[in-house]
């Protein structure tokens, strides 16, 4: 009688030898660490982000547009390293309802943010 049938109540049809269980569980364990890892590290890089928050959007379309009409130029965008399509601007934009006027009559983020300091 072998032992798995005595403790587990059934008869195996396969025993994998010791030496190659061993190798691979440590194979095993050596993939789900560097997974682990790749994950974490693609987090702590912002890797894992894919969208360009509302806030954000708004803040690159009033830049895009005071730089048209002021400069004449063009601009492009990054957000964590990744470039901005200008398609994902304007659609947001038109999925949103916010027209170039609204974008920049918007007081302007920065100016939440400084305050003068005088004598």
């Amino acid at each position: 009688m072998h032992a798995l049938e005595h403790e587990y109540g059934f008869t195996p049809t396969y025993v994998l030898p010791f030496s190659e269980f061993i190798f691979k569980a440590a194979d095993m364990a050596k993939t789900s660490d560097r997974e682990k890892q790749l994950k974490s590290r693609l987090t702590k890089w912002r890797f894992d982000i894919k969208n360009v928050k509302g806030d954000v959007m708004v803040q690159i379309a009033r830049v895009r547009v005071k730089r048209k009409r002021e400069d004449d130029k063009d601009s492009g965008f990054r957000v964590d390293k990744k470039p901005v399509a200008e398609r994902n601007i304007n659609r947001y934009l038109k999925r949103n309802n916010v027209t170039e006027e609204d974008l920049l009559s918007m007081p302007s983020p920065i100016d939440g943010i400084l305050t003068f300091c005088g004598d």
